[in-house]
């Protein structure tokens, strides 16, 4: 089932180029204690092997990969810690997002920003 993913997605990958359509894909920020869950498991070796795969066939099929994760590489990473990040272990608070909207290339308005911060006070 695994491979019949990566296929599918290798074939948007292949479409997006062919139609001139830049593609950016990253991984979500995860917080540090759902990471550790993973580490404590087992199952983050596995893990980062598949974030790794996703890493090397989207690179491949020319588009972007931003790991945010930082499930297969270090660099990059947002890893966050507790509620100054998060809300709960899967849900950043506006600011991380708003990272991801500028990492990606948006540039988000004084505004905007003002009027994020208002609504989360």
């Amino acid at each position: 089932p695994r491979d019949t993913a990566f296929v599918a997605f290798e074939r948007v990958l292949r479409l997006c180029r062919e139609r001139g359509i830049e593609l950016i894909v990253f991984s979500q920020p995860a917080c540090v204690e759902m990471t550790d869950d993973y580490r404590r498991t087992g199952k983050w070796d596995e893990l980062s092997s598949v974030s790794a795969r996703i890493a090397e066939v989207v690179r491949a099929g020319g588009a972007t990969y931003l790991d945010l994760g930082g499930y297969a590489e270090r660099e990059g990473s947002m890893e966050g810690r507790g509620r100054s990040f998060y809300f709960d272990a899967l849900h950043y608070r506006p600011f991380v997002g708003d990272t991801i909207l500028e990492r990606l290339g948006f540039k988000l308005t004084d505004a905007a920003r003002v009027a994020r911060d208002a609504a989360w006070e």
